[in-house]
């Protein structure tokens, strides 16, 4: 029994390993028999892991790197949805589009920078 794990993990021995791993898969991320947006960066020793913890919401030794998408189209109209809570979030009305083998028509409004600024923020 057990989860299935991806046979494409590698071991590296510093930084410089897994930025090769990195630029790697963003050049090749089509070649597996499924879809990858980005890779997973964990540091495998333990007492290091306990030394660095975790926060509320994930562990500090494990980060995901994603790759950007690969097209981008064009909104129709842009609307609003307000949650019970009041939080407004905007989002894009546009012609359905197939995304990873997913069909996207409302994604959320977010620019590269304000992405970049929310994980430079954690």
């Amino acid at each position: 029994m057990g989860l299935p794990v991806s046979g494409l993990y590698k071991v590296v021995p510093d930084m410089a390993g897994v930025r090769e791993y990195i630029a790697y898969y963003a050049e090749h991320r089509h070649d597996p028999p499924y879809e990858i947006d980005g890779v997973v960066v964990k540091i495998d020793q333990i007492e290091l892991q306990r030394q660095l913890g975790s926060t509320s919401r994930a562990p500090r030794w494990a980060i995901a790197f994603k790759y950007r998408g690969g097209s981008y189209h064009q909104a129709a109209r842009y609307r609003v949805n307000v949650g019970r809570t009041g939080r407004v979030t905007p989002f894009a009305v546009m012609e359905p589009v197939k995304v990873s083998g997913s069909t996207v028509d409302g994604p959320p409004c977010t620019t590269p920078t304000s992405e970049a600024q929310g994980r430079a923020d954690r």
